[in-house]
């Protein structure tokens, strides 16, 4: 088996030292050596070190594995990129500014001919994230994460409830949930995090209803009261607190708290998303208790669907074949079950058949659409979003109010970064 060869990052590199440009070469026995840049911690994760050495036992090649600390990965390799040098294969982000800052098209290939592309599970949310100009730039190797209400079926079972499809059907389950003692629905304020995951899904029902509205907010030439559905989110939100289906000590409630009453049963349901799993089967949750419900608005179930970062070709690269094939590799559905058991997420490709969390598993049979934060130019105004949502909650601010708001927020951040149209 070949050696994988770890490079930590040191002073010395901080300092300028780099691998030269197309330094992985093709030996003359044939067989290559291909460079890998990628975080640290994605070699603890998606079985990456198992499918390294698999690879390179099957093929005979070596992998150089330049694994960088993940808080300096990004300043690191998007130095090298501007001195002309990388590595055959670069973990990026996917997506709008993220993406944009590796300058996709001057420094990564072009992958569209790949035979893994057209296996590509939710094909609308790949081409969002990882194509640039219609070319296939990135290979989506991490698993994505799905954001709806989550919700306790062993309580919808106890208090005989079917599953709502319909705001009016939500009211009633709710109002049913709340006669029975508990909570319908889970806040968590102190962790303002938690707050922001229910505007994920109502902008993700807006974006996959209207998918030209994301370039005109990108623009500037719309703002988030034309999103649709998105004001019809924080009026639903309204009326379901006017009613007393929310817990009342939302500002002091944190996101343990949040996992500790769903685990228990003293509430039935809260915005979040399939990472929460981890947290609930710690808790001694059971797959069969918890599912995922989607957010019933302009017509349909929406869940709020996040691919997770991939690894881009260089440009540059000596050896394309080699690398290719080693994303060849990743796709194959074995090696997709090996990473998919290890790293539990929404899986980017058809065909993944290994016992996914109930999150997930509930998420794929909804409609998704993207995440905004990938996608959105203008930078997230967290704290002003927290600040608002807690406004709101809290009767202090009205539907209208709480979007005007959030929609200013945007345009100062645009502004503050100077984006073209602001």
């Amino acid at each position: 088996m070949k050696k994988i060869v770890l490079v930590l990052l040191c002073t010395l590199l901080l300092a300028g030292t780099v691998f030269a440009a197309g330094a992985s070469q093709q030996a003359a026995s044939g067989k290559a050596t291909v460079s890998f840049t990628l975080p640290a911690s994605w070699l603890n994760g998606y079985a990456m070190r198992d499918l390294t050495a698999g690879w390179q036992t099957l093929t005979g090649n070596t992998l150089d594995i330049q694994a960088l600390p993940d808080d300096q990965y990004k300043t690191v390799v998007l130095s090298r990129l501007a001195s002309g040098e990388g590595a055959d294969l670069i973990v990026s982000d996917g997506g709008g500014t993220a993406l944009n800052s590796f300058n996709p098209r001057a420094n990564f290939a072009d992958l569209s001919n790949e035979p893994w592309v057209a296996r590509v599970m939710d094909k609308q949310a790949y081409d969002q994230t990882f194509r640039v100009d219609g070319k296939a730039i990135m290979y989506p190797m991490q698993p994505g994460n799905a954001v709806g209400i989550v919700y306790s079926k062993k309580i919808f079972r106890d208090l005989n409830l079917a599953i709502p499809t319909t705001l009016d059907q939500f009211d009633s389950v709710m109002a049913a949930i709340k006669n029975a003692g508990i909570i319908p629905i889970y806040w968590a304020g102190k962790d303002g995090w938690t707050l922001l995951q229910h505007r994920s899904i109502a902008v993700a029902a807006g974006l996959a209803t209207d998918p030209t509205i994301l370039d005109k907010l990108n623009r500037n030439q719309a703002t988030w009261n034309d999103i649709p559905g998105f004001l019809d989110g924080f009026k639903v939100l309204d009326n379901w607190n006017k009613k007393g289906y929310f817990n009342q000590d939302i500002a002091s409630t944190t996101y343990e708290m949040q996992n500790k009453a769903m685990a228990s049963g003293a509430a039935a349901m809260c915005f979040q998303g399939s990472w929460q799993w981890g947290e609930l089967t710690q808790l001694g949750a059971k797959a069969e208790d918890f599912g995922m419900l989607g957010y019933p608005l302009n017509g349909k179930l929406y869940v709020d669907q996040a691919l997770g970062g991939g690894v881009a070709l260089y440009a540059k690269s000596k050896v394309p074949d080699a690398a290719k094939d080693f994303l060849n590799y990743l796709a194959r559905p074995d090696s997709l079950n090996k990473m998919y058991q290890a790293s539990p997420g929404l899986p980017a490709f058809q065909g993944i058949v290994f016992n996914i969390d109930p999150f997930t598993a509930d998420a794929i049979k909804l409609q998704s659409a993207p995440h905004i934060d990938i996608f959105y130019l203008a930078p997230l105004p967290y704290d002003d979003l927290v600040s608002d949502y807690v406004e709101f909650l809290y009767g202090r601010m009205t539907p209208q109010q709480i979007v005007d708001s959030i929609g200013a927020s945007y345009i100062r951040e645009g502004q503050n970064a100077r984006l073209p149209g602001f």
